[in-house]
């Protein structure tokens, strides 16, 4: 008596069945299911993509009974407008009670969806994007100006920007390399390393001002070498200012190092943090 051709198909399911399964315990891919998945169909596994995370909403929050090593396994919980866009998950930016000035934000930190901040132009001289939170425009008006009495001009060039700013100088160099040939997370990755996405940048604070010299109208890398920099080494902590990504700490900021942007954090903190040779994640003890 022949086999029916039903029961045929069926144990082929079922061995296909089993392989399937076979091969996702030997990857660890049931493991990486999250909890409440039995891990009893193929679907399920299929669901599962290569870093482990399944395709399940992203508010959804981690059960309380499952293990630490069950939720980090899961996709991150992120409250970051961007998420789904850039496929990253900052949590919130961190503020210091009482000192606003010293509020961290970062590819880690992302500002609040509806943060806004108060801005005045900085240098009059030059107001065009050389806005900045009131009290940092202040006392890097009073900086300019007493750098101005010893010949050495600090030439605001870029300081508050919005979120849809920060997202368009994003985007624009994200494409710029997928246009290179680079797949876009690592594109995203790669553009990381000298600019914040949106939501995560310091100029949004308007906290943050970029400082570069006459006759080159840019972020300037040779900014470094000149008698601006070196004033602004000697004298910006008295005015509130640091060097916010210096060089030797790339690995702590995770920004390649940038002598032109500088950050108002207040002159209690600046002086502290040149007097320890600290940049602000080690003054603050946030790990990124």
């Amino acid at each position: 008596m022949k086999p029916k051709k039903g029961s045929i198909f069926v144990l082929l399911l079922i061995i296909l069945a089993a392989i399937g399964l076979y091969f996702a315990y030997v990857n660890k891919d049931i493991a990486r299911l999250p909890t409440g998945t039995t891990g009893s169909t193929l679907a399920e596994l299929w669901e599962t993509n290569r870093t482990g995370y399944t395709h399940v909403p992203a508010n959804s929050q981690p059960s309380a009974h499952s293990s630490p090593s069950q939720e980090s396994t899961k996709r991150p919980v992120s409250d970051y407008i961007y998420a789904k866009l850039y496929q990253i998950y900052p949590g919130k930016a961190v503020a210091q009670a009482g000192k606003s000035h010293l509020i961290y934000v970062g590819a880690n930190h992302a500002l609040p969806a509806r943060y806004s901040v108060r801005t005045e132009v900085c240098v009059t001289v030059y107001p065009e994007n050389r806005a900045m939170e009131v009290t940092a425009a202040r006392q890097f008006r009073a900086m300019y100006n007493d750098a101005l009495k010893e010949g050495v001009e600090l030439i605001p060039f870029s300081g508050y920007r919005s979120a849809a700013q920060q997202k368009e100088a994003f985007d624009r160099e994200i494409s710029a390399l997928e246009n290179a040939g680079l797949g876009r997370q690592e594109a995203i990755e790669r553009v990381m390393l000298s600019l914040q996405p949106p939501g995560c940048s310091e100029h949004e604070t308007g906290l943050a001002i970029d400082i570069t010299r006459k006759g080159v109208w840019r972020t300037d890398p040779g900014f470094h070498g000149t008698k601006e920099f070196e004033w602004l080494q000697k004298n910006a902590h008295a005015y509130g200012f640091i060097l916010r990504y210096p060089q030797g700490k790339e690995v702590t900021t995770g920004i390649s190092y940038e002598p032109w942007h500088w950050r108002y954090v207040g002159v209690e903190a600046a002086t502290e943090m040149k007097n320890s040779g600290q940049c602000l994640e080690e003054y603050l003890k946030i790990a990124r």
